[in-house]
């Protein structure tokens, strides 16, 4: 079985900043917009980022996602 990238980044071009959102267009694929508050500060359009994610494992986090998954489903 392959591993899991565990972390994954691309560079994203900003092409507009307004009303708290920024529309970033990655290098490859569609555009789409991405909370200001989660940017560096005083990021402008016209300028390029590095957007990086990484899996976030806690102990007992997909057990506590599945249970509320569960109960979700149950109620409709």
């Amino acid at each position: 079985m392959k591993e899991r990238q565990k972390t994954k980044s691309s560079i994203l071009f900003i092409d507009a900043v307004s009303g708290g959102i920024a529309r970033l267009l990655p290098e490859e694929g569609a555009a789409f917009v991405f909370p200001l508050r989660l940017l560096p500060a005083g990021v402008r359009g016209g300028e390029s980022i590095r957007l990086t994610a990484s899996l976030y494992e806690e102990k007992g986090r997909r057990e506590k996602t599945d249970a509320l998954l569960r109960e979700m489903k149950e109620r409709k």
